[in-house]
């Protein structure tokens, strides 16, 4: 299965079209099920899709240990 993603005018942020019901999706909407919140469907686990879901916290890692980090976009487990 291929996503849709596009970027969030309010957040600026990338969010993954639900390809059943096309609503957009936040990381944390899939983050610990791997379904559409507003429609109920399964999302196929792909590498795209794992990849969107790791990215706010491989964003924070890196600004960490690169010198960028502002403080303000810890993601805590």
């Amino acid at each position: 299965m291929q996503y849709e993603f596009k970027k969030n005018e309010d957040t600026n942020m990338r969010v993954l079209v639900c390809p059943y019901c096309n609503e957009d999706l936040m990381y944390a909407d899939i983050e610990i099920f791997r379904m559409c919140p507003f429609c109920d469907k399964a999302l196929q686990q792909t590498g795209e899709l794992e990849d969107f879901i790791l990215e706010p916290v491989v964003r924070s890692w890196v600004a960490k240990y690169t010198g960028q980090y502002s403080g303000k976009d810890i993601v805590y487990f």
